[in-house]
């Protein structure tokens, strides 16, 4: 057997994978043992008759039946709609209106601006819906269930969804010095949700006693909406030289998450284990449905701090760094009871130190980031969280210009050959290691 699958199948057909070198940089502790098969080895075996055979015993059917399903098809195999199928249309209009003024107060100059974004969106979402209509197992401790599905589908679905917005935007800056700079500014932004989010579609996963899992759209997302409130401190002390302090802070509302919602539907039902989730009586199964909602308002604060500093002879370096905090964030290790975050908040800082005199440019740069959440709720399987790990990046670029319509360049791309790591919600869960290695390219440019 291959997976707790119930159907037993010859173990020539599952071979071990090699990951020498591979997986060289995972913590100890982490399972390196993988396997592998062949699509057309396991179809041929699944199609001959020792595996419809297999077949037939699984289901307690007749001998001969899978063989005379299957001779009843066309070309072998039925084809079935992907329940992944999907199309939306968006309909956008919208205007603008702007207004700019400057002038001096005493000994400090001012300029102003305020403007109004009006926008209005019409969506048109058609999805497949994946129709499910009976769950089987004659083991009473299975692990996974047998599902049937209607090969048709449960056809196209079309839902449609409108909204207004309305988005000000206001900017003062006040030169209180040559050197000396302020930037106060007011604005409220919108983004859309992402065109996969909005398919009402319904497919279902592994399905497992106690994990009944499934995924689906909703086409009634609204845009998350930020309220976005910055202030710029910047004091220039030579033609490329500075130093700045930025604070802000974000109001988010309706900010788009993935969450879990129960969703019971009728489906037929023979299996031979006790199941919570399933209604025998009623022939019903709840499951939980992953799909994108509208979460809870969320707050953002932060600052950033930032420099530059460039000698005359053309060396020079800049720093930067951003420190944030939200009450919709979590970490790993945290407890489960926590339902709400936005997913990508985290500390960042970047360093950079470069040359560019005449012809020749060079830098190199340094980035690193913070562990943050990538997803509140895994996309592929269960409900729980997902986590990138702490990494940093060193890349570097050099150019030459031959003359005003010619130049060579090589770059380099993580050339310290740092690695990226997911997680769940504790450090022994291990979700993916990535190891991309570094990258070099050369090649020129041309211009005229």
């Amino acid at each position: 057997m291959y997976c707790f699958f119930n159907i037993p199948v010859p173990t020539d057909l599952i071979q071990p994978f090699n990951t020498s070198g591979l997986l060289a940089g995972l913590p100890s502790g982490i399972n390196r043992n993988m396997y592998t098969f062949s699509l057309p080895a396991y179809i041929g075996w699944q199609t001959s008759p020792a595996g419809l055979a297999a077949r037939d015993a699984f289901l307690g059917a007749a001998p001969g039946t899978s063989a005379a399903f299957l001779a009843a098809q066309p070309g072998g195999f039925v084809g079935t709609k992907q329940p992944n199928s999907y199309a939306v249309t968006e309909q956008r209009l919208a205007a603008y209106a702007e207004s700019t003024m400057a002038g001096n107060w005493s000994s400090v100059g001012w300029k102003f601006n305020v403007g109004e974004r009006l926008v209005y969106t019409k969506t048109s979402a058609v999805g497949n819906q994946q129709d499910l209509t009976g769950l089987f197992s004659t083991d009473p401790n299975a692990t996974q269930y047998g599902t049937v599905f209607n090969t048709a589908g449960g056809g196209f679905l079309t839902e449609t969804n409108s909204y207004v917005k309305l988005l000000p935007d206001l900017n003062l800056t006040l030169n209180l010095t040559n050197e000396l700079l302020v930037r106060f500014a007011m604005s409220q932004t919108m983004a859309r949700p992402q065109l996969s989010d909005l398919a009402p579609s319904l497919s279902y996963g592994d399905l497992r006693p106690g994990a009944l899992n499934a995924t689906g759209g909703n086409v009634n997302l609204k845009p998350y909406t930020s309220t976005n409130l910055d202030t710029s401190f910047e004091y220039y002390f030579g033609t490329l030289s500075y130093v700045s302090v930025a604070p802000f802070y974000k109001r988010v509302e309706d900010f788009i998450v993935t969450d879990a919602v129960q969703n019971t539907i009728p489906v037929n039902i023979n299996t031979a284990n006790d199941d919570p989730l399933i209604n025998k009586a009623a022939g019903t199964a709840t499951f939980t449905v992953q799909e994108p909602v509208n979460a809870k308002t969320a707050t953002v604060r932060g600052i950033e701090v930032a420099g530059q500093y460039v000698f005359d002879f053309g060396v020079g370096a800049s720093v930067n760094a951003t420190f944030l905090s939200s009450n919709a964030q979590i970490q790993s290790n945290s407890g489960i009871q926590t339902a709400f975050a936005i997913p990508g908040l985290s500390n960042t800082k970047n360093a950079q130190l470069f040359y560019d005199h005449g012809p020749f440019e060079a830098r190199v740069t340094w980035n690193q980031r913070d562990a943050f959440l990538l997803y509140l709720v895994n996309p592929k399987a269960g409900v729980e969280p997902v986590f990138t790990n702490k990494y940093q990046q060193v890349d570097f670029r050099v150019s030459y210009h031959v003359n005003d319509h010619w130049s060579v360049f090589a770059d380099g791309t993580n050339v310290l050959n740092e690695t990226i790591g997911e997680q769940g919600r504790y450090t022994n869960q291990f979700i993916l290691y990535r190891k991309i290695g570094p990258s070099y390219d050369l090649g020129f440019r041309a211009s005229f």
